[in-house]
């Protein structure tokens, strides 16, 4: 019989970049006070003892560090696919308390883990999540670091609208000026903004 079929529907074009790691744009400091939701030795770090504070350099793994210095502020990257959704995906989320993503939305409807029975159901984005602090807007950059390794691509994420607003903007100019973003030699950088939040300079 003669082979009719190369590609499954819903899989064959769907793609996965090779992850090399993260690049992190902040640590977890310890909290002074005991919690008594953490379940492990009191050495060990969790969500529930620490709390996120931003660095002003890229916190990256030791083969970055070995090319760029403990605690580098510019990274040479290139982006390996003109596809935004692939690069740059950009989603409302909130992540359950195991640190698995809970539900993703994109503004209009989401899709959430239901407890019960282990599937994911269909709601409407944004809901009461987003104004209890429980969910926002997320984004992850996925990128090569040349100078490190072109084996794959290391992973930014941020939660910054200002961020996102510059990483999009970025790219959609370079793509009008020379026709992609693929393969092109950029420069990500750690710039302080003054930026203001609930009426308050930050």
């Amino acid at each position: 019989m003669a082979r009719r079929f190369t590609q499954i529907k819903g899989l064959s074009e769907n793609r996965r970049l090779p992850r090399m790691g993260k690049i992190r744009l902040g640590i977890r400091i310890k909290k002074k006070a005991a919690d008594g939701r953490c379940k492990h030795d009191k050495d060990a770090p969790c969500n529930f003892c620490t709390y996120p504070k931003e660095t002003e350099y890229f916190v990256v793994p030791p083969e970055v560090a070995k090319v760029y210095g403990d605690k580098p502020t510019e990274l040479d990257i290139m982006l390996p696919v003109n596809d935004l959704n692939v690069i740059f995906p950009q989603a409302y989320e909130m992540y359950g308390s195991g640190r698995g993503l809970f539900c993703s939305g994109d503004g209009e409807t989401a899709i959430r883990l239901n407890p019960e029975t282990k599937s994911f159901d269909e709601r409407k984005c944004p809901c009461e999540y987003l104004e209890q602090k429980k969910c926002s807007q997320r984004a992850h950059l996925l990128a090569i670091l040349p100078k490190v390794s072109p084996g794959g691509v290391y992973q930014f994420d941020t939660g910054s609208i200002n961020s996102i607003l510059d990483i999009n903007s970025s790219l959609e100019y370079i793509q009008a000026m020379i026709g992609r973003f693929a393969m092109v030699q950029l420069k990500i950088r750690r710039i302080p903004t003054q930026t203001h939040h609930d009426g308050k300079k930050q």
